[in-house]
């Protein structure tokens, strides 16, 4: 405080001699004197008013932290702390602490020696792939064109999606535009696609935003199912980076709908041949040099009692808390296809619904979701009118109280047995399969 109060003086004589008048230097030195006195004794106040202030800030935050600390510890959310006891030893230097590290042997692709990486397919089962990746981006693009183009910017808004939400999916469409000219930079000369004509089911804005929740939702999907069984590393790699982008999209659109739009904890995968029996049926048209594609098209399954996500005051929101639609036990009703059913761009050859010849009977309906298949036996078959039911199935996430049931936009499909599946194998369900679908599980 003393040392404050005698620079205060100092800077206030200097001041006042500076910006002194011309007067008698009797005078001037009384004037001066005074002005320091004055100005040291302001400043010196001014110090003292600081530093209560401090002070009380100081004291003013340590409560808040408190209670804040007593807060926290009362909250349902709270975590439970981790503790770990310090090491009281002696550290020795270890050698391999320092100095450049070279990649551990191993990996693929990581040879500064090896090849440069070739981003195409290796083989069929990439191209077709890669082909089938295609066309499911270039649904994206058409859709998310479509659905501005279809309604009003009143219409728009009072849906709840304002003008920033508008730009939103201009620019999903501008990815895939990306999306579709990296995919058709690794296709072949004669395997190029290009866009199609399309026949979507929305009639206004919601039910847009939900069709476009749900057919980001198998598309991302069915990229997970194939992407580990690639030949071609580098091919992945971009898809990968594609794919990831689509997953935001599918959580954006969950969220313009109103919903909560992560309740799962893991996004799961699916073959290719399920992906592609959702997005055909939507195709109307396509060039005649479009390539085909080499996978199965199952028939659709149908969730007679589906829940309808979206209500008339239904409002875009980052996470919205809603009632589960759906009880662990609660009957699902189904009806499915008949085989031969013709889907896709007729003039063009056309696509008819079909199972492996082997498989027998609906037995099992098989939720796909997260990292699981969980199958449950139908119940009230009746395979003249392809008719069956089955109750949602209790299930938790590796068994965790708080683990997530069979929860989101999942896929059911009706399978003659139980097979053991994981995530990576989950392709080997495609030979039991007598159709598929989706089930609004929210």
């Amino acid at each position: 405080m003393r040392s404050t109060f005698k620079l205060a003086v100092l800077a206030a004589t200097l001041s006042a001699v500076q910006s002194a008048p011309q007067v008698h230097p009797a005078r001037q030195l009384i004037s001066v004197l005074s002005s320091v006195v004055a100005s040291a004794t302001e400043s010196a106040a001014s110090v003292t008013s600081s530093l209560s202030s401090v002070i009380e800030s100081a004291s003013t935050t340590a409560s808040a932290e408190s209670s804040t600390a007593e807060d926290a510890s009362s909250s349902p959310y709270a975590s439970t702390p981790t503790s770990f006891s310090s090491y009281t030893g002696t550290y020795s230097p270890n050698p391999a602490a320092t100095g450049y590290k070279n990649l551990p042997p191993g990996g693929v692709g990581t040879d500064p020696n090896g090849p440069p990486p070739d981003y195409s397919p290796s083989d069929e089962f990439d191209l077709q792939s890669l082909i089938l990746a295609t066309y499911q981006e270039y649904i994206e693009l058409d859709l998310f064109h479509n659905g501005l183009a279809s309604y009003s910017t009143g219409e728009f808004d009072d849906a709840g999606i304002d003008e920033s939400q508008r730009y939103l999916l201009q620019f999903m469409a501008e990815q895939e535009v990306g999306h579709s000219t990296a995919f058709n930079n690794m296709l072949p000369p004669d395997s190029k696609v290009q866009i199609c004509n399309y026949t979507y089911p929305h009639d206004s804005v919601r039910s847009f935003i939900d069709f476009s929740q749900v057919l980001t939702r198998w598309g991302e999907a069915g990229v997970y199912g194939f992407l580990p069984h690639l030949t071609s590393r580098p091919m992945a790699q971009i898809m990968l980076q594609s794919i990831t982008t689509e997953a935001k999209q599918q959580e954006a659109f969950a969220m313009m709908e109103g919903l909560f739009p992560q309740v799962y904890w893991f996004n799961m995968g699916l073959p290719q041949s399920y992906a592609w029996s959702l997005l055909v049926q939507y195709i109307s048209a396509c060039p005649p040099s479009n390539p085909r594609v080499n996978f199965n098209v199952f028939p659709l399954l149908f969730v007679l009692n589906q829940p309808q996500l979206y209500s008339d005051d239904s409002q875009s929101a980052v996470a919205t808390n809603n009632t589960s639609l759906w009880e662990p036990g609660s009957s699902i009703e189904f009806a499915w296809e008949a085989n031969g059913v013709q889907k896709g761009p007729i003039e063009t050859g056309g696509y008819a619904t079909a199972v492996n010849s082997s498989a027998g009977a609906p037995r099992f309906a098989a939720f796909i979701h997260q990292l699981n298949v969980t199958y449950v036996p139908l119940e009230d078959v009746d395979t003249e009118n392809r008719t069956a039911s089955a109750p949602l199935p209790d299930f938790r996430m590796f068994n965790s109280t708080n683990g997530p049931n069979v929860n989101g936009t999942v896929f059911v499909s009706l399978v003659d047995e139980d097979v053991y599946l994981t995530p990576y194998n989950l392709s080997l369900i495609v030979d039991h399969t007598l159709a598929v679908g989706y089930l609004h599980a929210y």
